[in-house]
């Protein structure tokens, strides 16, 4: 378990991302992503609200298999704030 693991990743188009990443999780079969939000909002609008962060996990994903290379078997959306943890498909 790693918790605000900084990266650091050359993209092929000559530039850099970088940042940390809230929490990632090596299991056997690959990483499992999550990143806390703090927004309050109640449970019907967590769907559409974790939506709105697919692409952050998204490239989180890319950073974690290029630097490992180990799939990342899953992704989410911690909501600290409300307790709500919603994942995020297709990242």
């Amino acid at each position: 378990m790693h918790t605000e693991l900084p990266f650091t990743l050359q993209l092929d188009d000559g530039g850099l991302r970088q940042g940390a990443i809230d929490l990632v999780i090596e299991t056997e079969e690959g990483w499992v992503v999550i990143d806390h939000k703090s927004n309050p909002q109640p449970a019907e609008n967590w769907l559409d609200i974790a939506a709105g962060y697919s692409g952050q996990i998204s490239a989180y994903k890319d950073v974690i298999e290029k630097i490992s290379d180990k799939p990342v078997i899953g992704s989410l959306i911690h909501f600290s704030v409300s307790g709500g943890l919603v994942e995020i498909l297709g990242s």
